[in-house]
């Protein structure tokens, strides 16, 4: 996948409130929260 195309995908996913990105830059990572 493109860098273009990452970082559209991160835009995206960082829209929805159950998921954050946790770091910065490569040494980060996502982490899926639960709704409950």
């Amino acid at each position: 996948m493109s860098k273009k195309g990452l970082r559209t995908v991160n835009r995206h996913i960082a829209k929805m409130p159950h998921i954050r990105y946790v770091g910065s830059g490569y040494s980060g990572h996502w982490e899926v929260l639960d709704k409950e």
